[in-house]
């Protein structure tokens, strides 16, 4: 089982420990707790508790703050950072969301009214940035969440991206985009893992369990006028079972919608050919957004079709229903195409149902041309190559 540092302060109370215990438990993973390092973890979580020493972000204590636990603060901006340079995934709730800030550089609010709200599962609505790590995982723009707190982010540190605010104003949510996964939140995950809030662990287990970025694929960046074609993430998974279980994306493309479970596969055959053959398919992203919008590129099926491919890299291309009839498959499809032109390869092939006339369109315009009718898994289906 994946274990996880899980410090704490010697004042937390037990019955606080038990749900961040149980919650990582819970997901497939064992908390290592009074630990001095990270050796042996794949993971921090960072959790909630006392106020931080407001010396820490060059600030005086105010009334309302607790009492410093210098011990507590020193250890876990230790920890923290020791997990930064590795590399290694970071969960950080409540007072963790607010460390992780001030560690980075940022500063806090000391008191702010109308979040200390112990007893709610539900207390406000947050707005989620589009594109976001916490969208990805959560799957929508807007979430409802609890709140215990009396203290938040007020100048965010350099490098830090702001992924949820609450109607206030208030962050909510915080992340660190370049590293492999950096996420706080300010609200309680670990106390509503019956609900959506599991995924948030179900995320971070994945994220643990995965290489280092130093180990990921070296699949290219590529930008056009609109849109990004990056690496898929783990935490893609949300937005990518929602674009294949959507009936309407995939009439022509399987028959059937598929399930969170294939949609996952399908992620790890992406990241698969990556490695193992130099290409594979791209995570489509608005540039001005960060939304996902679909995914382009080339796979190696193995298809058992007559007339046969010949291993030649297949393109292929989906778009989220929102994304479609804007052009944005044009355009991800000649970026996709100029980056294979560059590989110089024999031919790239690609198969699209006859009746899939916006597809057939995208075809046309990029240079590809029929060269056989046949049927697929009881579909029918037309061959196009482009040299």
């Amino acid at each position: 089982m994946l274990k996880i540092a899980l410090p704490f302060g010697v004042g937390t109370p037990e019955e606080k420990r038990l749900r961040y215990r149980a919650a990582l438990r819970d997901s497939g993973m064992e908390p290592l707790e009074d630990i001095a390092t990270l050796d042996g973890a794949a993971g921090l979580l960072l959790a909630g508790g006392t106020d931080l020493d407001p010396a820490l972000y060059g600030a005086e204590r105010r009334p309302e703050t607790d009492a410093p636990d210098h011990a507590r603060d020193a250890l876990e901006i230790a920890l923290l950072r020791d997990a930064l340079a590795r590399d290694l995934p970071v969960l950080a709730i409540c007072r963790g969301v607010q460390l992780l800030n001030v560690a980075m550089g940022g500063t806090l609010a000391q008191h702010i009214e109308g979040h200390r709200c112990p007893k709610q599962r539900e207390v406000h609505n947050i707005s989620i940035a589009p594109g976001s790590r916490l969208a990805n995982i959560l799957g929508c723009r807007e979430y409802v969440v609890n709140s215990r707190h009396h203290q938040a982010v007020d100048r965010p540190a350099p490098g830090v991206a702001v992924t949820a605010t609450a109607p206030d104003g208030v962050i909510e949510a915080i992340e660190i985009p370049e590293k492999r996964f950096v996420l706080g939140v300010q609200w309680h995950p670990e106390a509503r893992t019956d609900g959506a809030d599991r995924r948030l662990f179900e995320a971070f287990r994945a994220a643990a369990a995965s290489p280092a970025r130093t180990d990921a694929p070296d699949a290219p960046a590529i930008e056009t006028a609109r849109l990004r074609l990056r690496v898929h993430r783990i935490e893609d998974l949300a937005a990518s079972a929602a674009l294949w279980g959507d009936a309407s994306v995939t009439r022509y493309i399987g028959g059937r919608p598929q399930s969170r479970e294939e949609t996952w596969g399908r992620i790890l055959r992406y990241l698969g050919h990556w490695t193992a053959l130099g290409y594979g398919y791209w995570a489509v992203e608005e540039k001005e957004t960060g939304a996902f919008v679909g995914e382009v590129g080339y796979m190696d099926f193995q298809r058992d079709i007559t007339p046969p491919l010949a291993n030649d890299p297949e393109m292929g291309w989906v778009l989220t229903p929102g994304a479609q009839g804007k052009g944005y498959a044009t355009e991800a499809v000649n970026a996709a195409c100029a980056w294979g032109d560059a590989r110089q390869w024999r031919r790239t092939v690609c198969l699209i149902h006859p009746e899939n006339a916006a597809s057939l369109r995208v075809a046309a315009k990029c240079g590809f041309r029929e060269f056989a009718r046949t049927a697929y898994r009881a579909q029918p289906v037309i061959l196009f190559e482009r040299p």
